[in-house]
């Protein structure tokens, strides 16, 4: 879900404001964790996210005046990946990491094979099939292993760090 709120946004937004409202993640992340976690959240991490969100928007200038409604996009996504990243974290009494992303996989497959479904009527742009040039597949592929690597990753680092405290490295 996060992802495909994330590219709906780029129909309706630039890439910088899209990307720039997704950035209130980890701040997200942050609050969830004090809130749900119980985490202890010190002053200079709370300065390092508010320092990390300002320097962002500072490189990335999103246009203010440009956001509709289409802006819900990139912030329900990143609600939904904070969401995701909290579930990993407490779902860390799982010892095995493949063990916990194949579940995770199988589960994101079921929600976005529904969604597919239910929203074939309304033709909607941002979820048709679209064919892929057979040159591409490579790439696709290649997509594949990097998202499984950096799933594998951002779950052992979960599993060993505070959400929170992780939640400032997305700046860098």
């Amino acid at each position: 879900s996060c992802m495909f709120l994330l590219f709906w946004g780029l129909m309706y937004l630039p890439l910088a404001n899209n990307i720039a409202l997704f950035f209130i993640e980890p701040l997200v992340l942050t609050v969830l964790s004090i809130v749900f976690l119980k985490e202890k959240v010190t002053r200079a991490l709370l300065i390092v996210l508010f320092v990390g969100l300002l320097g962002t928007m500072i490189i990335i200038r999103p246009n203010w005046s440009a956001y509709g409604t289409a802006a819900i996009l990139p912030i329900l996504a990143a609600i939904f990946y904070a969401l995701y990243l909290m579930t990993i974290r407490v779902s860390k009494d799982i010892k095995d990491v493949l063990t916990m992303q194949f579940w995770i996989g199988i589960i994101a497959s079921v929600f976005t094979s529904i969604l597919f479904l239910i929203a074939q009527p309304f033709d909607l742009e941002v979820l048709s099939f679209n064919k892929i040039d057979h040159s591409l597949w490579w790439l696709v592929f290649l997509l594949a292993v990097v998202t499984i690597v950096s799933q594998l990753l951002i779950s052992n680092a979960l599993y060993y760090a505070n959400a929170s405290l992780l939640a400032s490295f997305q700046y860098i």
